[in-house]
Formats: C-alpha cells, structure tokens, sequence
C-alpha cells in the first residue's frame, strides 16, 4: 500500500507539469512556423523555396520603419507613463490609505476591463461628441468637442498612449503596492523615526528596494504594448499603423501568397525588440544587484 502511494505521488508533479509543457511546445512550434514563413516557406500554396527578399523589402520600406520607430516610441512613453504613475499611486495607497480600503479596492478596477473594452470608454470619454465634451460645454466653453477631436486618432497615437496607461498603472500599482507596504513597515519606519521626512525615505529607502518588481514589471507592460493590436486598430491613426495593426492587416489580407510573409517578418522584427528591451533590463538588474551586493 505504501509502495503505491509513493509511486503516485512520484507521477502526480510530471501529471501536474503537463499542460505547461504541452502549452510551452504549442508557443515553441509557432515560432518555428513563423519564422519560417518569414523566409517565404508556405507549403499549402507550393512555397518552398527560403528567401531574404520578404526581409529586404520590410526593412527597406519607408512606410515600415516610420512603424517600427513611432510603436517603439508609443510603447515606450506609454510603459514609462504607466510605472510612473504605477508607482505613485502605489506609494499614495501605503502612505496614506495603509493599502487598504475602498480607495485601494477601486484602484484594481482598470485592470479587470479588458483593453478593447478600455479603449471604447475611452473613446465614449474623449471623442468629439463624448462625455468630456459635452461637460466642458454644458460650462459655458463654447466647441469644446474640437479640443478632443483629434485626441484619439492623431499621427503621435496619444489615445493609444492614455488607453495603455489607464489600464497598465493600474496593475502597475497592484504589483508593487505589496513590496512597498513590506518595506514601508520596516525600514521605512525605521528611516521616519530616525528623522528623515516621507520623502527622502521614498527616494532613498523604498524606491531602491521596490527596483527589482519595478523593472519585472515594467517588462511584462512593455511586452504586452508593444503586441497589443485591438487598442491601436480602435484608437489609433488609420495613415500611420503600428506594427501589431500592420501585421494583422498583413497576416489577415486575401493576399497570402506575398502579404503573410511579410506579417511574419513583422513579427519576428517584434520579437528582437521586445527581446532586446528585456536583455537590456535584465543586464541593469543584475548590474543592479551586484552593486547592493544581493545575489
């Protein structure tokens, strides 16, 4: 009876682990058929033939590389915003609500409406005839609809930007509210009553402890921006797409034969760059923790 028990308990982690690694080929074998796709490889319509031209006329486009320069800049204001904000809300619920209450309770609200569904309130706020609007009017500001009516479809992509934000600093603030509460009861407190004002321990005690889940973070949001399609393809210029939109474009277009390679170029280009991003953040943290000496 023993010997059985021991035996299915052995199974049970390898039986628990499976629809993990079943997930993580699935993921293994996209990326295999993407980027094989990429080079022109299409065996449901005769293609076997691998080519660098699908590569050569993406990064040779004009149109293109205007893409992939405005999402890396969208993407990057918008995940620098959201840890902005992500971190001072964060720090205002410790300091002053103790994470604790309603004001905490309403502060995760963002982040369960899904970011279509984000993106329709904030065209229902913000559009020409939208809520704002007809406040600032109902005020006495005379056409206040043709201060918002570029707002969300403007070339700069700025109602992508206030879509991402108002959605990630949300979740931005639930990840790092718990380690700031952790360090805000010790050695914040520690640094108070030694006599430094709130300030000052924010800066130079908790701040530095919070760096790691920050810069985790920071990541997460930064990926999921930067492969977001539906909040751009709702919101943002039908002239000037992000590369997400383009590649959907591409990948969905009756054109396979010439248009789905070159979605897959896109998005292997993406997947350099969120890549590059997270070598680059990850190099800092362990840079960052040899320098305090945490392993």
């Amino acid at each position: 009876m023993e010997e059985k028990r021991y035996s299915h308990s052995k199974i049970v982690p390898y039986i628990l682990i499976l629809p993990e690694v079943l997930l993580l080929l699935a993921l293994v074998l996209g990326l295999i058929t993407a980027f094989a796709q990429s080079f022109g490889y299409l065996p449901s319509f005769d293609m076997y033939d691998l080519t660098f031209d699908y590569y050569i006329k993406v990064l040779t486009s004009n149109a293109l590389l205007q893409q992939i320069g405005l999402s890396i800049v969208v993407t990057t204001v918008a995940a620098l915003l959201t840890a902005f904000l992500g971190v001072v809300v964060g720090w205002s619920l410790v300091t002053v609500f103790k994470a604790k209450g309603l004001v905490n309770s309403i502060s995760k609200l963002p982040m369960l409406i899904p970011y279509s569904v984000c993106a329709v309130l904030i065209i229902f706020m913000f559009s020409q005839t939208g809520v704002l609007p007809r406040l600032l009017e109902a005020v006495g500001i005379p056409e206040a609809g043709n201060l918002f009516k570029d707002i969300l479809y403007m070339p700069n992509s700025i109602g992508i930007i206030i879509v991402f934000v108002f959605h990630g600093s949300s979740f931005f603030t639930y990840m790092v509210v718990g380690t700031m509460s952790q360090i805000s009861e010790t050695l914040g407190e520690a640094s108070l009553n030694l006599g430094a004002s709130p300030l000052c321990t924010f800066i130079h005690v908790t701040l530095p402890h919070c760096m790691p889940i920050i810069r985790n973070t920071f990541i997460f949001e930064f990926v999921i921006f930067f492969g977001s399609y539906e909040v751009p393809l709702l919101v943002g210029n039908a002239l000037v797409k992000l590369l997400p939109v383009q590649a959907y474009l591409d990948y969905s277009s009756f054109n396979i034969t010439v248009l789905r390679p070159e979605a897959m170029v896109i998005n292997m280009i993406m997947l350099v760059i969120a890549g590059l991003v997270v070598l680059g953040i990850h190099i800092w943290d362990n840079h960052d923790r040899k320098k305090r000496g945490v392993m």
